[in-house]
Parts: structure tokens; sequence; C-alpha cells
């Protein structure tokens, strides 16, 4: 036998094992989002599915120095957006610390959950980073840019005030949530969908 053959074949169980590991995986999230008309009846979700889930466009996302944020920050992790007004009212205050708990709660998956706040401008942002930044040590606060094509805002087509947004790991926009969500809903959704995913 050549040795370039049997090279493949010692790769062969190492491909199988990879395979039989990653592969209900990778199923179970390709059959949960895209072939929906799979997905059993009694499914039930706390939020609003974007079905089919629609691929981020190119964002013009900035930090609070008005330099573009990372073209990848919204990947590799799974993104609750909020898309704050010019000032953060009492009720935004609200949600903003619902969220925090919901990721708290999820304990060891926390890591894999970020929570992002969009101001519409860079004096907005500052105006709410010294309001709530203390309490909210772990949001990223970006401003959302005024590009056409490239706003986040314009990408949901954001018209109800409080909202919030997820976003999965490949970059797609999963699921909405209205301003009165229930926190234990939104929790059980996320649960379910890093229980299902393996991903980010």
């Amino acid at each position: 036998m050549n040795p370039q053959a049997a090279t493949v074949r010692r790769r062969w169980p190492l491909v199988l094992i990879g395979t039989l590991f990653l592969g209900p995986f990778i199923a179970a999230y390709i059959l949960y989002f895209y072939f929906p008309q799979v997905r059993p009846a009694g499914a039930v979700n706390h939020g609003q599915l974007v079905d089919p889930a629609r691929p981020l466009p190119m964002l013009g996302l900035q930090d609070a120095d008005g330099k573009p944020a990372p073209p990848g920050l919204l990947r590799d992790k799974w993104s609750l957006i909020y898309i704050g007004q010019a000032s953060c009212d009492e009720a935004c205050a609200h949600r903003l610390y619902l969220t925090r708990q919901v990721r708290t709660r999820l304990n060891g998956d926390r890591s894999r959950v970020q929570r992002v706040y969009l101001a519409p401008d860079a004096a907005a942002l500052g105006a709410v980073r010294a309001q709530l930044g203390a309490e909210h040590p772990d949001m990223l606060w970006l401003v959302d840019t005024d590009a056409p094509g490239q706003r986040f805002s314009d990408f949901v087509d954001a018209k109800v005030e409080g909202e919030v947004y997820l976003t999965d790991p490949l970059g797609n926009w999963v699921m909405s949530y209205q301003p009165d969500f229930e926190p234990a809903g939104l929790y059980k959704d996320l649960k379910h969908l890093l229980k299902l995913s393996g991903i980010g």
C-alpha cells in the first residue's frame, strides 16, 4: 500500500468521530432555522421568530470615538441588541436590566451571549454610558451609523421603541422581542437555542 493511501485510511476514523460528534448539532441547527416545516407542531417561542432567518448586511456600526466597529462584532456570539433613542428613560433602563439578568442567569453559557446597545449618535451614546455604564459593564456600547443601507435599525425595520433583537453567531437575525417581553420567556428561548445550536 502506498504511503498516501495509508494516510487516508488513518484519517477516516478521525473524520468519522468528528462527524458523529458535530453532525447532530449542525443538522439540528439547519433544520430548526432553515426548514421550519419539519419543526414539531408543539414548539413554542416566546419571541417572534424571523422565518427564515435573515443574514445581516454589512453594517456601519461605530464605537464611542466614531471609529468603525470590527466587522465581525456581531458574529461568533449570540447578540441581544437594543436600539436606543436620544435618551434612555426608566422603561429603557428597566429593559436593559432585564436583559442583563437573563444573561447572568445563563451561568456557564453567558460567555456565548453578548449584549449590544445601539445609540442613534455619539452624543446619545455618551449620555447613556454616563447614566448606565457602571451598571452594565458587559454591555457593548455602539453608535448605529447614518450611512444608507448600513443601519441595523433600518435592517430590522425598527418602528417600535424598546424591542430587543437576537442575532446568531453566523450573522443572522433570528428573533425579536416586544418591549413588554417576559424575561423568563427570553431566558427559555436562549437556553433552548444555545443547547440546540452548539455554536457560538
